[in-house]
């Protein structure tokens, strides 16, 4: 269980008070450790993230290995071609609608709303 209690800087004697509140109503619940909210924010999250991500990758070169015929999923070639295309496609894809924003004045816009 994770509480979070705004204090002011350097304020350690609400601590032993939140303690004894938790123990009042609960006396086996352990307090183990109080901590600043932006450390632990920082040390859980990077680490999440960055296992999160290595899985994931992995896992997807270990599928995209079973439909690819005669290229390794860590073919640099591949990998280059396909964020190519990836890239081309967003670009085409917000160009488009952006052009034809551009060209609409914005007073019939407007009125016609």
């Amino acid at each position: 269980m994770t509480f979070a209690v705004r204090l002011s800087p350097g304020a350690s004697a609400p601590i032993a008070a939140l303690r004894e509140a938790i123990w009042s109503v609960d006396p086996d619940q352990p307090v183990p450790s109080v901590e600043r909210l932006m450390d632990w924010i920082d040390d859980s999250s990077g680490i999440r993230r960055l296992s999160s991500a290595l899985s994931s990758a992995l896992g997807t070169i270990a599928l995209l290995e079973q439909f690819l015929w005669n290229v390794s999923a860590s073919d640099p070639v591949a990998i280059g071609t396909a964020a190519l295309v990836l890239l081309a496609t967003a670009a085409l894809a917000s160009w488009l609608p952006a052009q034809r924003a551009s060209r609409t004045d914005p007073l019939e816009v407007l009125r016609s709303d």
